[in-house]
């Protein structure tokens, strides 16, 4: 209708208004609603660490780091062990495997499986199987199934004995052969060659034929077997050890290593319990 509407309800007609109907209205009261959003605060840039806090901090971090897992490292390897006391020796095969596989990866899992069954098969390779002629022939003197004539065992054991070191020799050798002419066929990095040769040797030097046949011999399977268990109870020990200070494929290839000379050390107390061989009788 052409007549103006001068709303003084409205917060902007108010605000802007200075006088209406004869009355002065400046200044106007406060908005009831603040429109306008307060600017954010800027935060404060951080402030700027000496190289002395710096080195502290990372000092700090890699202590926690370390802390953390080194109590992770220690737990698995104690449950580890705890199980290795009370398990059968097939369950801590696979255990100590699966354990390996996570710390090593498949790859080092590989490299492993690789460098051990290398050490078997030379092993196996240069191995006469000595046990035999100890049994064989210790078993045909004049003495009796219970009491074996002692020249006869004498003479076969130092047959034996002189057997596992040219086993000992011809194994060195062709350990040797397989680490100078890996580069070309055998998946393995050279830092790992020396580790190899390693285990080889140490696999050679725990031919433990003899003291098996010494005991074989005399029955005595029952001993032969208990000492053949000192194995996983070893190695359930050196994956625990390899877990806490030394996760890789070198950790768990001394382990293997270990348990292959203590189990060789077991059999051949047993058998000397029974039998003491004599050095001079080595031919």
């Amino acid at each position: 209708d052409g007549t103006p509407v001068h709303d003084m309800e409205d917060e902007v007609i108010r605000g802007s208004t200075v006088t209406h109907k004869g009355d002065v209205t400046y200044p106007p009261p406060p908005p009831k609603v603040n429109a306008i959003a307060q600017q954010a605060k800027k935060p404060e840039p951080p402030k700027e660490l000496t190289p002395e806090e710096k080195r502290a901090a990372e000092m700090a971090a890699f202590r926690k780091q370390t802390i953390n897992q080194v109590t992770l490292l220690g737990i698995g390897g104690a449950l580890l062990l705890a199980v290795g006391l009370v398990a059968p020796a097939s369950f801590m095969q696979h255990l100590i495997v699966f354990v390996l596989s996570v710390f090593v990866g498949f790859q080092g899992f590989g490299h492993f499986a690789l460098i051990i069954a290398l050490g078997q098969a030379i092993t196996g390779f240069a191995n006469f199987q000595t046990w035999q002629f100890i049994v064989r022939w210790g078993a045909n003197g004049e003495g009796t199934p219970d009491a074996p004539d002692p020249s006869a065992v004498r003479d076969a054991t130092g047959f034996a004995m002189a057997l596992d070191m040219l086993s000992v020799v011809i194994g060195i050798i062709a350990s040797g052969i397989v680490v100078l002419t890996a580069p070309g066929w055998l998946a393995l990095p050279p830092e790992l060659y020396p580790l190899t040769f390693g285990y080889c040797v140490v696999s050679l030097l725990s031919i433990r034929t003899t003291p098996t046949g010494l005991l074989r011999l005399r029955f005595k399977y029952a001993t032969a077997t208990f000492a053949e268990a000192v194995q996983p109870a070893i190695r359930a020990a050196g994956a625990s050890l390899a877990v806490l200070f030394m996760p890789n494929v070198m950790g768990f290839v001394i382990a293997w290593a270990a348990s292959e000379v203590a189990v060789a050390i077991a059999l051949w107390i047993a058998a000397i319990q029974e039998d003491r061989p004599d050095p001079r009788a080595l031919s």
